[in-house]
């Protein structure tokens, strides 16, 4: 995808700062063996381009989706906040989608005390999950959990916890540009172990309930997932 370099020069600038967390992870969301011609590559100049090129041949690829027949698609436009998201890890991501779908259900797990349902909640979601739901979790729920207590109440409620920590993650995405977001979605339907599956994906979101899911998302990220990526999102 191409870039407007020029817009874009402040946060690129911010990037390449030292210690910057997330230029790594912008690089390796592009990693790709790539025999391709390389002006696709957004604003990378290519001498520079040819210095990394070695080293993203070698490189895993679990950022990107697998199997995809078309070009490899780069990005490199991460200023807005959400599509941050998108470069997180594999466990990371995991974590986030369980970490999530557990704040959004804290209220329900905090009433969670007979032995049988407490098993149940502990070998689904970990007992430290649990802890986290009936103690400081709660608090964090918010008006972010009505947009999901109403929904798929036929599946128990340790599965639901993740399939809508999934869920949550997707409907973040679906005011991404369109290639971010597809890569995105394949990450989603892989790591999720069928829990996508489980929900109907549904239209999109109000821009009330998106932000407010929006607000919940980023207290996860940043206070349970990766404090240290707090300097790079906005207030």
């Amino acid at each position: 995808m191409a870039t407007d370099v020029t817009a874009n020069k402040p946060f690129f600038d911010a990037l390449l700062a030292e210690n910057n967390l997330l230029w790594p992870a912008i690089i390796r969301c592009n990693e790709h063996p790539c025999s391709e011609k390389t002006d696709s590559a957004g604003p990378l100049p290519p001498d520079v381009l040819a210095s990394l090129k070695p080293w993203l041949a070698q490189a895993p690829d679990s950022m990107r989706a697998d199997g995809v027949e078309q070009k490899p698609v780069f990005y490199w436009d991460f200023k807005e906040d959400t599509r941050k998201l998108a470069l997180l890890d594999d466990m990371q991501l995991s974590r986030l989608a369980l970490v999530a779908g557990v704040t959004l259900h804290a209220p329900a797990l905090a009433h969670v005390v007979t032995r049988d349902e407490r098993r149940s909640c502990c070998e689904i979601l970990g007992e430290d999950m649990l802890d986290y739901a009936q103690t400081r979790g709660q608090y964090q729920t918010g008006t972010a959990g009505d947009i999901m207590a109403h929904r798929d109440t036929e599946i128990p409620l340790p599965e639901r916890c993740r399939a809508h920590g999934w869920l949550a993650l997707y409907y973040c995405s679906l005011r991404w540009p369109k290639e971010l977001r597809r890569l995105f979605l394949v990450r989603l339907t892989h790591l999720s172990e069928g829990y996508v599956a489980k929900v109907s994906l549904g239209d999109a979101l109000s821009d009330a309930a998106w932000q407010a899911l929006w607000r919940l998302m980023k207290k996860c990220l940043l206070r349970e997932v990766v404090p240290s990526w707090k300097p790079y999102f906005t207030a």
